[in-house]
């Protein structure tokens, strides 16, 4: 089983994951879908893999409860 990790800053919490690009989104724990931030999307190499919209997850929680 993959490994991740969280490292607390007084920033705030950042979780790191072993994996990226398309294996990230095939990765059920990992895959927030249209929840990934355009920042994330870049720095996990999966930009060009999901349509260019952007949902966070209170958006995502009312579409599935329609």
């Amino acid at each position: 089983m993959e490994r991740f990790r969280i490292e607390r800053t007084a920033h705030g919490d950042r979780v790191y994951i072993p994996i990226s690009g398309p294996e990230l989104l095939r990765h059920p724990l990992y895959n927030k879908g249209l929840g990934f931030t355009l920042e994330e999307r870049r720095q996990f190499g999966i930009d060009a893999l999901l349509p260019a919209e952007y949902n966070d997850i209170e958006t995502q929680a009312e579409r599935q409860f329609r």
